[in-house]
């Protein structure tokens, strides 16, 4: 299946059981090779962000991350296998690779929240190399730190848990400082799931695509803004889409 486009932003059309095989390419081609996921909340950020635009645009592979893109990609005339969370693939890749063959550096997160992740993938899959760790929320001295220790572990994969855009504007300010990494992948709070700190929706609910109505019933203050308000202007756009052809909203250069 070819590369479709949703709101002038490319989608790969990948399914759960090719991710490994994908991102072991990936790892052949590096280093600096980019997968990128894709959700709603930053496809709307994408609208008034044209940095974020182009650079998703500039990935090397870019996955549904979320029920929402799956849907207007469906409903633009299009079709993708299905939507693929950061949560779930980073277990498929623990088991592929607990032969010890390729390894990954968890970057994100509270004090202590990498280190816990790491210990549960090492606990569920002893082979499997998380080669390092580093909490998020630095300033530039701590992001130093942080690249001399991944340079030192030389990790296949760098799994980059900022948030977005935070996370997409850390591995294009430092990829080039990490020539050895040919892989980096933003992940979000996976971590915090992999750690078991948030947990995640019922099976059902993930199958039905309402994760995200689970994830605001646990945290409705921080999350409003992201689905009750983001989900309808989503709606909105992909409609005007629909209906008018061309990207709903063209993004805009917050220095215009």
């Amino acid at each position: 299946m070819k590369r479709v486009t949703l709101m002038g932003l490319p989608i790969d059309p990948i399914r759960y059981e090719d991710f490994v095989s994908i991102m072991e390419r990936e790892i052949q081609r590096g280093p600096g090779r980019v997968i990128q996921p894709l959700n709603v909340d930053t496809l709307n950020q994408t609208a008034r962000d044209r940095w974020l635009f182009d650079w998703i645009r500039g990935a090397d592979v870019v996955y549904a991350d979320g029920a929402g893109i799956t849907f207007g990609v469906r409903v633009m005339g299009h079709k993708i296998p299905q939507r693929l969370t950061a949560a779930d693939l980073i277990f498929d890749l623990a088991l592929a690779w607990s032969d010890g063959r390729h390894s990954i550096y968890l970057l994100g997160g509270p004090p202590g929240l990498s280190e816990a992740a790491a210990q549960a993938l090492k606990i569920r899959y002893p082979g499997f190399r998380v080669v390092g760790t580093f909490r998020g929320h630095l300033n530039q001295q701590e992001d130093q730190e942080a690249i001399a220790d991944i340079r030192a572990k030389k990790p296949d994969v760098l799994c980059v848990g900022f948030g977005t855009p935070v996370q997409e504007r850390w591995i294009e300010r430092y990829r080039f400082q990490l020539p050895d990494v040919p892989v980096f992948w933003p992940v979000g709070a996976m971590s915090t799931y992999v750690a078991g700190t948030v947990p995640r929706a019922p099976e059902w609910m993930r199958s039905y695509g309402l994760e995200w109505a689970f994830r605001f019933g646990l945290e409705p203050r921080r999350l409003f803004r992201r689905y009750i308000i983001g989900n309808p202007v989503f709606a909105m756009r992909l409609l005007r889409e629909r209906w008018f052809g061309g990207m709903a909203t063209p993004p805009t250069d917050p220095m215009d």
